[in-house]
């Protein structure tokens, strides 16, 4: 979801080129590229019936979660500033 991969797009590293990897039974056998597949196909469908309330409730929390790590980005800068000051009064 967060990717908006398509199921094209999922393939393991055997399918590209010759390789050991996923090995076989990514394919074959156990074939777990189609279970992967399906449990991809049913997140993607309860990713869209989440409700209309629950998006909007997930859209600011995820705006205050933006304007929180900006914060404390801006608090870690100011940090160093003054690190930087208290080295220099250390020194000087």
């Amino acid at each position: 979801q967060k990717f908006n991969l398509s199921d094209a797009a999922i393939v393991g590293l055997s399918e590209l080129t010759p390789s050991q990897s996923p090995g076989t039974q990514w394919l074959e056998g156990a074939r777990w590229k189609d279970t992967l597949l399906k449990r991809v196909r049913e997140l993607r469908s309860a990713a869209s019936t989440i409700p209309p309330e629950v998006e909007q409730e997930l859209k600011q929390l995820r705006a205050e979660l933006q304007a929180a790590q900006k914060r404390a980005s801006d608090a870690e800068a100011k940090v160093k500033e003054l690190q930087g000051k208290v080295k220099q009064l250390q020194d000087g």
